[in-house]
C-alpha cells in the first residue's frame, strides 16, 4: 500500500508543479529545430489541426484552432518557446496578430485571430497559422 501511494504521488506531482511550459504539445527544444522538421515545432496546448497540411516548395503552412486562449497568448507562447530565434514583428492585419521568427536561414510566420466568441460562459476559439520557410 505504501508503494502504491508513493507511485501515485510520483505521477501527480509533476502535474502540480506549476511549470508554465505545459502549454506546449509536444514540448521539443525549439532552439535545436532542424530544417525540414515542421512536426517538431511546438504547438499551443489543446491545439487541433484545421484541414490538411500542404507543402509548396520550401514552404510548409498549417492552421490550428485552440479554445480558451487569445491571439496575444498564442504569440507570447511562441516568443517563449522559440529560444535562439530572432523575432521580426510585423504589422497586424485587422484583428489578427502576426509576427515572424528567423534563425539560420529559416523563417517561421505566426498569425492568430479569434474566430468564435461562443457566449459568456464559453471560452473563445483562436485560429492560428504557422508558415515555415526552409
Amino acid at each position: 500500500m505504501l508503494v502504491a501511494a508513493a507511485t501515485t504521488m510520483a505521477l501527480l506531482l509533476p502535474a502540480c508543479s506549476g511549470d508554465d511550459s505545459s502549454d506546449a504539445q509536444p514540448a521539443p527544444d525549439a532552439s535545436v529545430f532542424v530544417p525540414g522538421e515542421f512536426d517538431e515545432l511546438p504547438r499551443y496546448r489543446g491545439s487541433e489541426e484545421i484541414g490538411t497540411r500542404s507543402t509548396d516548395g520550401d514552404v510548409v503552412p498549417q492552421s490550428f484552432s485552440a479554445e480558451g486562449t487569445s491571439p496575444e497568448l498564442i504569440i507570447e507562447f511562441y516568443r517563449g518557446e522559440l529560444t535562439g530565434w530572432e523575432e521580426t514583428p510585423t504589422d497586424d492585419v485587422g484583428e489578427a496578430l502576426r509576427t515572424e521568427f528567423r534563425r539560420d536561414g529559416q523563417r517561421l510566420e505566426v498569425s492568430a485571430t479569434t474566430i468564435d466568441m461562443a457566449g459568456p460562459d464559453q471560452q473563445p476559439t483562436v485560429q492560428y497559422s504557422l508558415v515555415y520557410h526552409q
